[in-house]
């Protein structure tokens, strides 16, 4: 079974940004007009990172803020995948998958 990174990676940004606040939606801009993303995958998870322009406006907390708590149920998995966002200087950053003592699933 292969993972579809994209479509994973899409849903989850979808519910973590999915709160109307004002950084939401700023954070949600900022995904959706990423310049590129690289992604390292290892036995028990990924990184994600996103390329944000650096013109693009920024969320008024400017520390670095973890978002997540968001669990994917994975095929072949028994507690799926667990997500986090990372921020930093206001702008989103890193994706990080992880999973919980098991192996991501091999194609």
């Amino acid at each position: 079974m292969s993972i579809d990174f994209e479509k994973i990676e899409n849903d989850v940004m979808n519910i973590i940004l999915n709160d109307n606040s004002e950084d939401g939606i700023i954070m949600m801009k900022q995904y959706i007009n990423r310049l590129s993303k690289t992604r390292e995958i290892n036995p028990c998870g990924w990184f994600t990172f996103f390329h944000i322009p650096n013109n693009s406006e920024k969320i008024s907390k400017r520390d670095e803020l973890h978002i997540g708590n968001v669990i994917v149920p994975m095929v072949g998995m028994e507690y799926g995948i667990g997500f986090v966002l990372h921020v930093s200087d206001g702008q989103i950053n890193t994706l990080e998958a992880y999973t919980f003592e098991e192996y991501l699933p091999q194609p």
